[in-house]
């Protein structure tokens, strides 16, 4: 967590968003919190910046519930692999 007097970063200045997540789908929908927070940020976002989610392999499920204002993940980093949903690529180690 940044210092009480580190300066405030506009949103559009950021390049690259991490964010958790309580599940994932190999075509990036993700399962948050139910308070919609991180999909109210991204959606102010700089557009190309890109999104990250970031999780464990048990946490990437087939299918979540999702809903209009959900942002998508760009790409998801697990402990063992990287998918890249946009191109429906996956790499593993």
């Amino acid at each position: 967590e940044p210092p009480d007097d580190a300066p405030a970063v506009p949103l559009t200045e950021i390049d690259l968003w991490v964010v958790p997540g309580t599940g994932f789908t190999p075509t990036g929908d993700r399962l948050g919190r139910v308070a919609g927070y991180y999909d109210a940020t991204l959606a102010q976002r700089r557009p190309g910046s890109s999104i990250v989610g970031l999780t464990w392999d048990c946490c990437v499920v087939e299918e979540l519930p999702t809903e209009p204002h959900d942002v998508r993940m760009h790409a998801i980093v697990t402990e063992t692999r990287v998918l890249l949903p946009s191109d429906l690529i996956e790499y593993s180690r």
